[in-house]
């Protein structure tokens, strides 16, 4: 059932827009430790109530504030 769901929010994933996932498609690509680490689509799907379209468009939205707030950084774990 989580690997289904899972699949199901790549799928969803797949209908956003490519300008609107870029920032997460970078860091998926370039750090992908870091994205799986720090921002779990579980997590996404959980506040978004199950709601799989909403999770992934906020999963695109957390690293596109993520690039504006750090910058490059934006890749390295964040740490205190």
């Amino acid at each position: 059932e989580l690997e289904q769901l899972l699949r199901q929010f790549d799928e969803a994933m797949e209908t956003i827009d490519a300008m609107e996932k870029k920032a997460y498609l970078k860091a998926k690509n370039q750090a992908r430790h870091v994205v799986d680490l720090e921002s779990p689509p579980l997590q996404f799907i959980r506040y978004c109530g199950g709601d799989l379209w909403a999770a992934a468009e906020q999963l695109c939205t957390y690293w596109k504030f993520r690039f504006e707030i750090f910058g490059e950084r934006a890749l390295l774990p964040l740490n205190l």
